[in-house]
């Protein structure tokens, strides 16, 4: 990435006028219409002319904000960061290699391993908040100094024009990642004491950290996909340079970050199954103590969900009864019956510098409408933690089948004739509750979209007097008055705001986003004959065509067999998830990019 930013990107031209230069990579040549993709963005402030002016594709990654985050001001260091990252991903290669030798399994023990590695840690995460304090920080001091040129502005934000937010959370990250790095060498030094004395809590503590594999693999996980979620509702913190005035690029962060962290989770769930399977010699102990509580654990959470769910669904099936008998009053909404959430108390404690509030989101105030889809949240998350926990505990045994210890992480599910009973293995669980996953991120994704494009998300004009200024959002303000009923989430945000995806072959910058939104439409439903369909009906229609065939006496070379109904759902969620994501990835990004050109 360095390299094509430092080669094929407008990132210096980005830098020089960051609140209205789009972030783009390479330019799309002039072959049967395609250079209509090209940006045509052309700010005065940099060239009287567009023709001098570096157009492209549009990117939404954030790397350009990232970059100017680390210090990066200009192509030449962008070029030096390449070659830094090419030596050392050599001298990774080769140490890799040298290292793997079998004369230095001796060195290398278990407790030497974890000790090097939060050293590593602590150490990187010191030298890191160095380079933010003298090389980061500084560029946002004396920009003109470092950059060669005046900016035109130098800290855009939503809607406070002023440099003191960044600068605090740059500040901010600072003193976090110092206190990370000590945190990390007081933990290595603490290990390495402990192993002087050899202690022999700490000694414990070591085996069962290094013995099961896939128990380490599931922590590992689930830590990391909870970091990832959690970085995605930070967002509203500002941490990089102008990434809260782009729009397009805060709404592909969060999206991609609150996806990655859902599947690690998944991913975390099937490695636990597997470690209970596949380790119940080794630790036998911590195995027993996990089940002696798995009825209690999965007992409440299967009443929490009863709960949530008649809860959740009844106050939608209220608003869209009244609705649909035209009684406004009776609806639970800001006009009428409100429900505020309980996090409202602190929107007035967030805190300020100066005159200048800092601009987090618990500035914005949470509604009736926040307070419903927030139920539906809660009761899709439970209901997944639900069946990820009963594909863990139960893994080994239940009531119904006894000997799932013996059957394995997945086994056979065709049915009664063959396998028996379908829906048990861990497999099967952590199946089921991919879509449930995959329900709960939609609806969390919309909510954010939909909120963040009516109610936060804003340009602030001057007025006319020049005694203050007016905001307008990017949006109507139509969030809290129609996402109160299940109609209007249909009507108003997803069959409303789908026209600019269906419709955007006469808009050429958004035109490719029609032909992903297709695709994945295609590819989602075709998903659909794996998942609802049964194996018999497939393989006697095979058997129908080989026998059509061989009575034409056109024999197939290989014998054809239909898919089990275990690698029907694997090859169908599979699609289904890929398919979803695309839909969804299109529609965001063709609707904000039309929102904010």
């Amino acid at each position: 990435m360095h390299y094509h930013g430092a080669y094929y990107s407008n990132y210096h031209t980005w830098l020089k006028d960051s609140s209205l230069v789009t972030p783009s990579s390479h330019l799309v040549w002039s072959l049967v219409g395609q250079e209509s993709l090209n940006a045509s963005v052309c700010p005065s402030s940099i060239t009287p002319s567009c023709d001098s002016f570096y157009t492209g594709v549009q990117i939404t990654a954030g790397f350009f904000h990232l970059w100017r985050s680390a210090g990066i001001c200009s192509v030449l260091h962008l070029q030096y960061a390449c070659l830094a990252s090419i030596i050392s991903t050599i001298i990774c290669i080769f140490l890799a290699i040298y290292l793997s030798n079998a004369r230095l399994s001796c060195i290398l023990t278990p407790t030497v391993h974890y000790q090097h590695l939060l050293a590593l840690l602590g150490l990187s995460s010191i030298t890191w908040s160095a380079h933010q304090f003298h090389i980061s920080l500084p560029s946002y001091a004396h920009p003109s100094a470092i950059l060669g040129y005046t900016l035109s502005r130098i800290e855009p934000l939503d809607n406070y024009a002023s440099t003191y937010t960044t600068v605090c959370t740059l500040t901010l990250s600072c003193i976090h990642h110092l206190s990370l790095g000590l945190v990390f060498l007081i933990l290595a030094l603490s290990s390495y004491l402990y192993g002087l004395i050899n202690n022999p809590v700490h000694t414990d503590f070591l085996q069962r950290i290094n013995s099961p594999w896939h128990s380490q693999l599931s922590i590992s996980l689930a830590v990391l996909g909870s970091l990832s979620i959690a970085f995605a509702h930070s967002l509203s913190l500002s941490l990089y340079p102008y990434l809260s005035s782009s729009y397009p690029t805060c709404l592909s962060i969060f999206c991609h970050h609150q996806w990655i962290g859902a599947f690690l989770i998944l991913g975390s769930s099937a490695h636990a199954s597997i470690q209970l399977l596949r380790h119940s010699a080794t630790s036998t102990h911590s195995n027993t103590t996990i089940l002696q509580h798995r009825h209690v654990i999965i007992t409440h959470l299967i009443w929490l969900n009863v709960f949530l769910g008649f809860h959740a669904f009844a106050l939608y099936l209220h608003n869209d009864t009244c609705d649909a008998l035209g009684r406004p009053e009776d609806i639970f909404s800001d006009n009428s019956i409100r429900l505020y959430p309980f996090i409202n108390i602190l929107s007035s404690c967030y805190p300020s510098i100066g005159s200048t509030p800092l601009y987090i989101s618990l500035s914005q105030s949470l509604g009736t409408a926040d307070f419903l889809v927030n139920h539906i949240h809660a009761f899709s998350l439970h209901l997944t933690v639900l069946i990820l926990f009963k594909a863990v505990l139960h893994s080994r045994s239940s009531r119904l089948i006894s000997d799932k210890l013996d059957l394995g992480f997945r086994y056979p599910c065709d049915g009664p004739a063959r396998g028996g009973t379908c829906q048990v293995s861990p497999w099967d669980h952590l199946f089921l509750s991919l879509f449930w996953m995959y329900n709960f991120v939609s609806v969390l994704l919309f909510h954010y979209f939909w909120k963040m494009q009516s109610d936060v998300w804003s340009t602030t004009y001057p007025s006319v007097d020049r005694s203050g200024s007016s905001i307008s959002h990017i949006t109507s303000d139509d969030y809290s008055v129609h996402s109160v009923t299940l109609n209007g989430w249909l009507r108003n945000y997803l069959w409303s705001e789908a026209t600019q995806v269906i419709q955007s072959y006469g808009r050429d910058s958004i035109s490719a986003y029609t032909f992903v939104f297709v695709a994945s439409h295609f590819l989602w439903s075709f998903s659909l004959m794996f998942l609802y369909s049964g194996r018999a009906y497939w393989q006697e229609l095979i058997e129908s065509i080989v026998w059509a065939h061989t009575k034409i006496k056109v024999i197939p070379h290989i014998q054809p067999r239909a898919l089990s109904i275990t690698q029907g759902r694997g090859v169908g969620s599979s699609h289904f998830i890929i398919g979803g994501i695309g839909c969804t990835w299109s529609f965001f990004l063709s609707r904000i990019i039309v929102l904010t050109s």
